[in-house]
């Protein structure tokens, strides 16, 4: 089996940061319309409250909004990044880890640094990037999930306080 270029590695980070930047613009969207269809809904659950005695649409609007801010809570997992390095890795691609060096240090272990050793560094950085993508499309996926349940929920408890 032939090994990866190095060309390879650069290429498949660059994809992974590209998927990570395309979900937080997912994200993004999808927190704004959230955040609308919250200041449109809001005004109106409570009044629902206040206008029916159905003990059903009642609990079922409390669900659905619970899920709904569920929903949210999971967007603004996805988006809010997450800066510490959990792992203990000490990459020289990562801004994070960079930063946590002086200059000095940094520039003269990049000076003595092995090309095998930057491989390994950059098959990492692969990793950690890639563990980071899956979280954020994770937590996107179920934002979708838990808002759509939840608009449905206050949907059919909307209709059912229509009925009585």
């Amino acid at each position: 089996m032939q090994n990866l270029k190095d060309l390879d590695l650069d290429k498949n980070l660059d994809r992974i940061n590209e998927a990570i930047r395309s979900a937080d613009q997912k994200v993004a969207v999808l927190l704004g319309f959230q955040g609308v269809l919250l200041t449109l809904i809001f005004p109106n659950a409570t009044t629902l409250f206040s206008q029916t005695s159905n003990s059903f649409a009642i609990v079922t609007s409390i669900l659905g909004l619970i899920l709904l801010l569920a929903g949210i809570t999971k967007s603004l997992m996805a988006i809010i990044p997450r800066l510490n390095n959990k792992t203990g890795n000490i990459t020289f691609s990562y801004f994070g880890s960079i930063a946590q060096r002086s200059f000095e240090n940094f520039s003269e272990k990049v000076e003595t640094l092995s090309y095998e050793n930057y491989r390994k560094n950059l098959i990492r950085e692969i990793y950690d990037v890639s563990k980071i993508a899956l979280a954020k499309y994770t937590n996107f996926r179920q934002s979708v999930i838990f808002f759509s349940i939840g608009m449905i929920l206050l949907l059919a408890a909307y209709s059912f306080s229509l009925l009585r």
